[in-house]
């Protein structure tokens, strides 16, 4: 048996005999799991904290304020969570359409 330093490896070799080379495996991947099309944070936000306001049971202003209700953070996090996983959307011009610094929507 492998010592467990070298076993990532024998795993990987291992990958790569079945499914072929990592650019094939890559290519795959993206093909199954396509990056989102970018869209400007301008268009997507407005409609995006309306949905989840509404759902959430606040308002669009208290999820782009400084609000600590338990409420308007859930909804702050499915806004930034959507709106990078399924918009394509940077930190930078989320924290910029909610009016919140750039560390806190990460």
């Amino acid at each position: 048996m492998l010592p467990p330093s070298e076993q990532w490896w024998e795993r990987w070799t291992r990958d790569e005999r079945i499914l072929g080379g990592s650019d094939f495996v890559a290519a795959v991947i993206e093909q199954t799991h396509p990056r989102p099309a970018k869209v400007a944070a301008a268009v997507v936000m407005p409609f995006l904290l309306r949905a989840v306001a509404a759902r959430c049971q606040v308002t669009p202003e208290e999820i782009a304020s400084s609000s600590v209700r338990w409420r308007a953070l859930a909804a702050r996090a499915v806004v930034c969570q959507f709106a990078v996983r399924h918009r394509g959307l940077s930190l930078r011009a989320i924290a910029g359409a909610l009016g919140i610094s750039k560390n806190n929507p990460s």
